[in-house]
């Protein structure tokens, strides 16, 4: 059969189209090019296995902002990164809670997400992640830059062009395989694909990775051990409060009791290596400060305040750690089951026997149970 050369020309065309599409179809796919809003809506049509882990922008202050307005959860869980492992499945009626953490990730910010909530997005009951970073001077005056929150402001996302170099070159660095993007149409961003990390459909985290992985606690926890040594950044010491964070506090008890809402604040454990470094320093005067001075006043208010610093009150070993700082669901499982035990009014949205269940029919001391 002979072609004509207008057939031919067709033909190439056609074999051009599809190698081209070949080679973009995975800067397509993989979904970093999507837009907070976009995510949101997409997210509703899909089920438990759904992830969403961008690895070249980070526009997750405007996406847990607009799954925040869909849900309009009764319980609100907020804070930094210390805050992604309450889950829902924690909570009698898991629609009614949403873990917004790394809405915000400052005490300022978390205020001031706050005060521009529309009305209808207050919760009545807040869980307040206040890591410790809050209660030092440098903690505070360091991370000014985070003290507006990012939703109010311009997405940051990549442009096409941006995203097919820096893909293409991790590509070379051998990070991750082009096919691996193709497929898993429940997850979206690059970190979902390739290492099973993102946030799931009530706003906590899944470290898909590092479930899977042979390390152990002690391993997983070394990475950070030094910079909690040398107190940089989030790590950083003071002798007492930082004043201005009491004020700040002040205003949180305020803002909570005009609007008719149920402040429960907590700090976050460290790991147990984490926990012996600290005790070593000189300059972490503060950490004996906060129960007392911060924590009586919310109670004070009639909230209510949990200090979680030492892991031993909770009897967490490396074990149940992500990393030197990040406990895993098992921790925040039995974080919840303490305040539970203290009579927190928790009581009314969670069910304490299936707490108590899915601790005891844990896979792991990291994970309670695969996919949750």
């Amino acid at each position: 059969m002979m072609f004509t050369e207008n057939q031919k020309g067709v033909f190439r065309l056609l074999i051009f189209v599809l190698v081209l599409l070949i080679l973009v179809l995975p800067f397509l796919t993989c979904g970093e090019l999507l837009r907070a809003a976009s995510v949101a809506q997409i997210q509703q049509h899909m089920g438990k296995e759904f992830l969403y882990g961008t690895a070249y922008s980070n526009n997750y202050s405007h996406y847990k902002y607009q799954v925040l307005k869909q849900r309009k959860p009764k319980i609100l869980a907020m804070g930094d990164s210390r805050t992604l492992q309450i889950k829902g499945d924690f909570f009698k009626h898991p629609e009614n809670f949403y873990n917004a953490g790394m809405l915000t990730v400052s005490l300022d910010a978390n205020i001031n997400a706050l005060l521009n909530f529309p009305k209808e997005l207050l919760p009545q009951t807040l869980i307040l992640c206040m890591d410790q970073s809050f209660f030092t001077q440098k903690g505070v005056e360091d991370q000014r830059y985070f003290d507006e929150p990012s939703f109010l402001k311009k997405e940051d996302y990549q442009s096409f062009n941006i995203l097919i170099r820096r893909m293409a070159d991790d590509r070379r660095k051998d990070k991750f395989h082009f096919w691996n993007l193709l497929w898993q149409p429940n997850k979206i961003g690059v970190l979902a694909k390739t290492k099973g990390f993102g946030f799931k459909q009530d706003g906590s985290y899944y470290y898909g990775d590092v479930y899977q992985s042979k390390k152990t606690g002690a391993e997983r926890t070394a990475v950070d051990l030094d910079r909690i040594r040398k107190g940089e950044g989030w790590f950083a010491g003071g002798e007492h409060v930082y004043s201005k964070t009491v004020e700040r506090v002040q205003a949180l008890i305020d803002f909570c009791k005009s609007n008719k809402i149920h402040l429960i604040a907590y700090t976050p454990p460290f790991s147990q290596s984490a926990m012996q470094i600290y005790k070593t320093r000189k300059d972490v005067g503060f950490l004996k400060e906060i129960d007392p001075v911060v924590g009586q006043m919310i109670r004070n208010a009639g909230f209510e305040f949990y200090d979680y610093t030492d892991p031993s009150k909770l009897s967490l070993t490396d074990e149940n750690f992500i990393d030197a700082f990040h406990g895993s669901d098992v921790a925040y499982c039995l974080m919840l089951r303490d305040m539970l035990h203290k009579n927190s009014k928790t009581s009314q949205y969670i069910d304490a026997a299936k707490l108590e269940k899915l601790y005891q029919n844990r896979v792991s001391e990291i994970v309670l149970e695969v996919g949750m």
